[in-house]
């Protein structure tokens, strides 16, 4: 019944975007209609296919290894990249038994505010020490956590490394359980800094609870994906389909474990340009296995394009009050900073600063581009400040 339901909506949606249910066959040249019906598996394997084309997923692995890109080890990263030196380790038990790993530190001098660090999708708190060293040299008390599905948080599905959700409501709850039972704010002044995915998740969180931060920090968050030369409505009917299937829990097609291979740095390389940073977070994930996170499953991109489309709704922007920097990277190929400026119009009382050529992972960008994010990180925490006293 529910694959019947989900085949009629599909042939609904296609009446509507001039497409066929039983879509698509790879060619040299593009796709082609098929003529006849399709078996259910059939459509889905067709229907993974487009998805693969249309975002790009699962890149194939290349013959040139990290030796060759001169990766350094752990023991060998410069120092701002290391865990710094005091920084604490706990894990908290969600509403639905899972662990969830924290992590926090205090500044040497007094605490001048409390700044809670949202990683994005598939990074752990690792990749964030060099960001959490220089919120805390500024005074700072820092506290982080890995989402559910990623770091050393428990995984969703017998494989740990596929990428999976069960909604972005889930990681609201347990980023409210985290606030409001571990972080120690001390009555100081509380904000968020959260990039990509985690930007997206604490949108959500201050729109539910508007009255935990004093401001935020989002950037390069997820407003949209960007999907390339194909119409996003397609690939987010493909994610739909895919789950209604009953292939929620498989990775979209040419998705894949994450390996320590050349493909992988690509990847990095396509986030950041700097030719140190970008391959910060492969150096602990290819030391560190229980840290890795793959691809995506259709469920987790499914989950994502509904999650986009309730946080561009206007009035669910609207009733957003925190005051928030969003600080956006105008050559992202992961997310689109369109869709971020025409949310900072909507939200009340949001500042926008474009980024001209820097790429997707900002904290992890050169230093004429890094040197932005912080400049305007602190002149806007530091002015808030002042305005609270």
């Amino acid at each position: 019944m529910v694959l019947l339901d989900a085949l009629r909506g599909v042939s609904q949606l296609n009446t509507m975007l001039g497409l066929r249910t039983d879509i698509c066959r790879q060619q040299k040249h593009g796709f082609r209609m098929l003529r006849r019906p399709v078996s259910a598996s059939r459509c889905a394997n067709r229907t993974g296919m487009c998805l693969l084309m249309l975002l790009g997923a699962g890149t194939t692995v290349g013959a040139d290894m990290d030796h060759d890109w001169n990766i350094p080890k752990i023991a060998e990263l410069r120092e701002e990249f290391r865990e710094p030196e005091g920084f604490s380790w706990g894990h908290f038990v969600n509403a639905e038994g899972a662990k969830i790993r924290y992590g926090w530190i205090s500044p040497d001098e007094a605490v001048r505010a409390v700044a809670v660090v949202a990683p994005g999708r598939a990074s752990p708190m690792e990749k964030y020490f060099e960001l959490i060293r220089k919120l805390q040299s500024r005074g700072f008390a820092v506290w982080t956590m890995d989402w559910r599905g990623q770091g050393r948080s428990d995984r969703y599905l017998p494989n740990p490394q596929k990428s999976h959700s069960f909604g972005f409501e889930h990681d609201v709850t347990d980023l409210h359980q985290f606030l409001s039972t571990i972080v120690n704010g001390g009555g100081k002044p509380r904000f968020a800094v959260a990039g990509s995915m985690g930007a997206h998740i604490m949108l959500r969180y201050m729109h539910d609870h508007p009255e935990t931060f004093d401001f935020a920090i989002l950037v390069s968050p997820l407003f949209d994906i960007d999907t390339g030369k194909w119409p996003r409505r397609v690939a987010r009917l493909l994610a739909w389909l895919g789950t209604a299937l009953g292939f929620g829990d498989h990775y979209i097609p040419g998705g894949r474990d994450w390996m320590p291979d050349a493909s992988r740095l690509r990847e990095a390389r396509a986030s950041s340009s700097d030719p140190d940073r970008f391959s910060v977070a492969y150096t602990y994930l290819r030391e560190r296995s229980e840290l890795r996170v793959g691809d995506p499953t259709y469920r987790w991109l499914d989950v994502a394009f509904q999650s986009i489309a309730t946080v561009n709704e206007p009035g669910y922007l609207r009733a957003i009050s925190t005051p928030v920097l969003m600080v956006s990277a105008m050559d992202d190929r992961h997310v689109v900073p369109e869709a971020q400026l025409r949310a900072c119009e909507i939200l009340p009382n949001c500042e926008f600063v474009p980024v001209r050529d820097a790429r997707h992972d900002l904290y992890m960008e050169r230093a004429e581009y890094r040197n932005m994010l912080y400049g305007a990180l602190e002149e806007y925490v530091s002015n808030l400040l002042v305005r609270m006293r």
